[in-house]
């Protein structure tokens, strides 16, 4: 036989039966000259990329596709591509929002809250300026200033005190503040007991009782029959009042005097015979034989000789019942039981009043003849003119104490009870829970006002006024308003004529003139400018502090100040012209205010304290916190908001994959796998872990950047890539599974199926049925 020898066509290569033949694989020589991955399929080298990467018109070499080219990468304005990576930026004004992907507008109100002291508003991208409640924008449109609403629109019935964005309203004592925060009302003096009605009816003394008030009287006075009313007691009567010669009574007490040759003794009861006839003064015949020398409980004054007369006693010779200046007055104008002394030469007054006519009524804080005596009540008390005795205004006395009671809206025992809604003010009795009204009011629901001549809480009390001398009474207060020429508690005095208001002064009544007026008849106005009031006789002009001048129309020259700029600045450059205070401008201190305030304080003379937080810096003029760089806020006390750093925080990071920065610096601290300033480059080939510090240990293999874990090309597989695929694996890490059969060989680099005889197809599926020749 002849010998057959086969051979194949080109790109065929003769398989070991030397019979058959197969294609060669064009991916296992070069790599198919492919750039990337080399695919054999239907026995063709085909070309492929790795992500990321597109095939060139060669059909062979790959590049980078550029991410920002297909929707701008996804972002919403601008889109970089840095090593196939998208990175997102926006446009000036805005800023990359969470997903960075989207952007949005900056608001100019959190950077230093737009340069706004209050409340900052973003209209159209721009900062506006606004104040909080109680302040108002200054010119310069930023920053706020307080009103002053006391000045401007308070309405407060009585005092009105400014604070910082508001006011307060308060009341004179004895008043209370209205629910409404401005009107002012006499406290109510709440009817706890009979006594508290009309003093019981009793004439002095009430005290409180089961079966009702029982009457008692003051010292020197006794009960009357009708047990309400005081009768004076006679002290006379009982040895001569312990007088060694006479015996006179008075109202509630008594006093002792002595023939004219004797002289009353220290102890106001015993007489001396006179051991200097020059004593007696004047020839006898021009006074009267006895000399009264008055004695009274709690007053002792040194005996005087008719020589040492008071000065409302006439050393001139008025005849008796007559006294005062040129003998003006007589004993039938003795006011308030005041009755005519002994000699005819005097009004002596009742306990509890005083003056020339006894009309006067003692000031609150003293009492007793001529109103001598200090009283010694709490704060809370008041003082009994007549006695001293301490008495509560309202509410119960215990212990010596005043209680105000329950607190209004609440009544009842514990004060668990509430006052019913119909009391207007929700002040109601705190026994009997009966509404109490505000002064001028009365009934069931305090909807009435008072009638006839009664005033106060539920209108219990009585006006005390001369009506025929009277405007009104004051359904308030009770206070009388007098009519043009008549003045007193009660309208009781008279001032000549009726042109105008008069009052008493120095016991005496005078003419009033409205404010701006003086003169006889209050026509001639004023001419003072600076002043706290015009004389009503003279008009001269009574100057602030820090103005003089005729008119008060002068400051105080430099250097001077106070009342009359009478008194002289010290060592200060600049002082205040009112009260002489060093003046230094904010921020200094010292007389020649060349001091800067010491640290963490500042403003005018460094009163303030600084509330700066983190190292900042209080500038010691106006309190202004400056942030060390990486804190915000009015005081520093906040970090930078992320994506933010440095001075006020205003630079904006540029930090890029998700990296973090330094609220200080603005550097940038990289996730594992990057590197750069602003973390901007993946880890070079080797390198890997936080700043690719760290060597990639895969036998000369590629590693995860982040990781370090070995990144094995096809066919290979392991913790450093030290083992080949098994035979059902391929491709980079052995990761792909081999779709081949019937026993054919996986490429392990490409997973290529190599069929045994008979098979073909890409998986070895189809069997041969024809032989090659």
């Amino acid at each position: 036989e002849t010998d057959v020898l086969c051979s194949c066509f080109e790109g065929f290569s003769l398989n070991k039966d030397l019979v058959s033949c197969d294609r060669i694989n064009p991916c296992l020589t070069d790599n198919g000259g492919c750039h990337h991955i080399c695919m054999f399929e239907n026995n063709h080298a085909i070309c492929r990329c790795e992500k990321g990467h597109t095939l060139k018109e060669d059909g062979k070499q790959c590049e980078k596709i550029d991410p920002c080219s297909e929707k701008n990468g996804g972002c919403s304005q601008k889109c970089v591509s840095v090593d196939g990576e998208v990175i997102c930026l926006c446009h000036s004004g805005y800023r990359l929002t969470h997903d960075g992907k989207n952007c949005e507008r900056i608001d100019p109100c959190e950077i230093e809250n737009g340069g706004c002291e209050h409340v900052c508003l973003a209209i159209d991208g721009e900062a506006s300026c606004s104040c909080y409640p109680g302040y108002r924008l200054k010119i310069n449109t930023k920053m706020c200033e307080d009103i002053n609403e006391c000045s401007e629109f308070s309405n407060c019935s009585h005092i009105c005190n400014n604070t910082l964005g508001s006011f307060q309203c308060s009341c004179k004592p004895g008043f209370q503040l209205h629910s409404d925060g401005r009107s002012c009302f006499r406290i109510a003096e709440e009817l706890v007991s009979h006594c508290k009605k009309d003093n019981g009816g009793c004439e002095q003394k009430c005290q409180e009782d089961s079966k009702g008030p029982i009457c008692s009287c003051f010292k020197g006075y006794k009960l009357k029959d009708d047990n309400k009313s005081c009768g004076d007691v006679d002290e006379c009567e009982i040895e001569n009042g312990g007088c060694d010669q006479m015996c006179h009574n008075t109202k509630g007490s008594y006093f002792c005097s002595c023939l004219s040759a004797y002289r009353l003794l220290e102890d106001q009861r015993k007489c001396d015979i006179r051991e200097d006839e020059s004593d007696l003064g004047p020839e006898r015949g021009d006074f009267p034989e006895i000399e009264y020398v008055a004695y009274r409980e709690k007053q002792r004054k040194k005996q005087g000789t008719l020589s040492d007369t008071p000065s409302h006693l006439s050393s001139t010779g008025c005849k008796p019942g007559s006294f005062g200046p040129d003998c003006v007055f007589n004993c039938q104008q003795c006011k308030n039981g005041g009755y005519c002394s002994p000699d005819k030469f005097s009004c002596i007054c009742q306990l509890g009043f005083t003056g020339i006519l006894c009309n006067i009524p003692c000031p609150q804080g003293h009492y007793g003849a001529e109103c001598q005596s200090r009283c010694h009540c709490r704060k809370e008390e008041l003082c009994d003119p007549v006695r001293g005795h301490c008495f509560c205004p309202y509410g119960q006395d215990k212990k010596g104490r005043c209680k105000t009671g329950c607190p209004q809206g609440k009544y009842g025992e514990g004060c668990e009870k509430r006052c019913p809604k119909s009391c207007p003010t929700r002040h109601c009795h705190g026994v009997h829970g009966f509404c109490i009204c505000p002064p001028g009011r009365r009934g069931t629901k305090c909807n009435k006002q008072c009638k006839g001549h009664t005033y106060g809480s539920n209108c219990q009390m009585k006006c005390r006024c001369l009506w025929n001398n009277t405007e009104k009474c004051d359904s308030l207060t009770g206070q009388c308003h007098c009519r043009k020429g008549f003045t007193g508690r009660y309208c009781e005095i008279s001032c000549d004529g009726d042109l105008a208001d008069c009052m008493l002064q120095d016991g005496v009544p005078v003419v009033v003139c409205e404010e701006g007026f003086y003169g006889r008849n209050c026509d001639r106005p004023c001419e003072c400018v600076n002043a706290i009031s015009c004389d009503i006789v003279s008009g001269e002009c009574q100057c602030f502090p820090g103005w003089t001048g005729r008119r008060c129309d002068k400051e105080c020259e430099r250097g001077f100040y106070g009342e009359k700029c009478e008194q002289k600045c010290t060592s200060c450059i600049h002082c205040s012209r009112v009260n002489g205070e060093c003046i230094c401008p904010p921020g200094f201190h010292g007389s020649q205010c060349r001091e800067r305030c010491p640290p963490n304080k500042f403003g005018v003379n460094c009163k303030h304290r600084c509330k700066c937080s983190n190292n900042a810096t209080c500038d010691f003029r106006n309190g202004y916190c400056l942030c060390s760089n990486g804190y915000t806020g009015s005081r520093c006390e906040q970090t930078c908001p992320s994506g933010w750093y440095g001075h006020q925080c205003t630079k904006r990071c540029r930090c890029l994959n998700e990296a973090q920065c330094d609220h200080t610096t603005g550097k940038c601290i990289c996730l594992p796998g990057f590197m750069g300033q602003q973390c901007e480059k993946m880890c070079e080939s080797g390198k890997f872990g936080k700043n690719c510090s760290q060597e990639c240990d895969c036998d000369g293999n590629r590693c995860d950047s982040v990781l370090g874990r070995c990144i094995c090309p096809p066919g290979r597989t392991g913790n450093k890539c030290q083992s080949g695929c098994p035979m059902t694996r391929y491709g980079p890490g052995c990761s792909f599974r081999c779709r081949c059969r019937h026993r054919a060989t996986c490429d392990a680099y490409t997973g290529r199926c190599i069929c045994p005889p008979n098979w073909t197809g890409s998986s070895c599926q189809v069997r041969q049925r024809d032989e090659l020749s």
